[in-house]
Order: C-alpha cells, then sequence, then structure tokens
C-alpha cells in the first residue's frame, strides 16, 4: 500500500514538472532588447522590448510615444538614467521604455523628441519609429 501512495505521489510530482515546462516557446527571452529600433522586432504575446532613448529633461526635452494598435501593446515600465556623475547638473541621461506584448499584431510605436507643453518645440530630426511583429 505505502509502495502504491509512494508511486502515485512521484507519478503526479513528474506530471506536475513536465506540465510546468510545456509551454509554446520555453527558450524565448523574456525581454527582447529592441538596439536603436531601426530594424522590426519580433515578439511573442508575453513578452516584452525594451528601447533606450538618450534623453536630456533638463532641457525641457523629453520623449513620448503613441502606438497605432493599442489593444497589442502596453506600456509597462518608463524610466530615465542620468548619465555623468550623480550631482552634475544638466547631464543627458537614456529613457528606457519597456513594451508588452498582450496580442498578435504588427504594431508601430512612433517616438517624438520635444517639449511636451502647449506651444512646445519638437525635434523631428530625432523621431524614432519602433515596428512590433507580435505573434502567438
Amino acid at each position: 500500500m505505502k509502495k502504491s501512495i509512494f508511486a502515485l505521489l512521484a507519478l503526479g510530482t513528474i506530471a506536475a514538472v513536465l506540465g510546468g515546462c510545456m509551454t509554446s516557446n520555453p527558450s524565448a527571452p523574456e525581454e527582447v532588447d529592441a538596439g536603436d529600433g531601426s530594424a522590426p522586432v519580433a515578439l511573442q504575446v508575453g513578452q516584452t522590448v525594451k528601447i533606450d532613448l538618450e534623453e536630456n529633461p533638463s532641457t525641457g526635452y523629453t520623449w513620448q510615444w503613441e502606438c497605432d494598435t493599442p489593444e497589442a501593446v502596453e506600456l509597462v515600465g518608463d524610466d530615465y538614467v542620468q548619465g555623468g556623475e550623480e550631482d552634475m547638473v544638466g547631464a543627458p541621461g537614456v529613457r528606457s521604455f519597456r513594451f508588452k506584448a498582450l496580442a498578435p499584431a504588427t504594431a508601430t510605436i512612433s517616438f517624438t523628441y520635444g517639449q511636451d507643453w502647449d506651444g512646445g518645440q519638437q525635434a523631428p530630426e530625432a523621431a524614432k519609429t519602433l515596428v512590433l511583429k507580435i505573434g502567438e
């Protein structure tokens, strides 16, 4: 009797472990780096993509973004790290955006660099476009 209970427990444990390992793509990284955003990025639903953009908010210029397929992509991170020494006022840094893929689609995220108040200036030469090809 004890042997059969042990065998059932062992079998249940093995089934649970194997079941947890069966995902659509277990080798896919949780986060993908978009680099400079110049090439389309392939993602699976549930993965995130990170893009780093140089920014100097002390000038009033910051990155704004807009997605043409908001139902497919969600912003999950928006962080700024100042470059240079910590006490160096006005030093530029890096803005990191993280987006999570929610549904299969081709989504385009457009980034503009400028002053986000009414009448604020824009820097069109600094505009970026990130194309995400999201599969199941």
